[in-house]
């Protein structure tokens, strides 16, 4: 069990690194600077939104989402991942929200 356990481990832990790695900090950096920009800001109001903000919000994502994803990927069917996903994604626009607009 130990063995097979381990072996299933590795799968749940890339597709973590990957989403971390890959997609969530471009996705903070245009969702902090593209929003400023739709809102009627300017380059340098973008800006300084990142410099501002965008610290807090990838922190605050890898304190949320691995252990989400994790949990996901090990537990959750195939067939209801988008599900918890879309629960937790409901809270988190909530969130950026806040941010966005403090």
């Amino acid at each position: 069990a130990g063995l097979a356990g381990r072996a299933a481990v590795v799968p749940v832990a890339k597709k973590v690194a990957l989403d971390e790695t890959l997609q969530s900090w471009f996705y903070y950096l245009s969702f902090l600077y593209g929003m400023t920009l739709l809102e009627g800001g300017s380059h340098k109001d973008g800006v300084a939104k990142l410099e501002k903000d965008f610290v807090r919000v990838y922190l605050t994502d890898l304190m949320i989402w691995p252990f989400v994803q994790a949990v996901n990927f090990a537990l959750v069917p195939p067939h209801l991942q988008g599900v918890l996903v879309s629960v937790v994604s409901v809270f988190w626009g909530a969130f950026l929200s806040h941010v966005q607009h403090s």
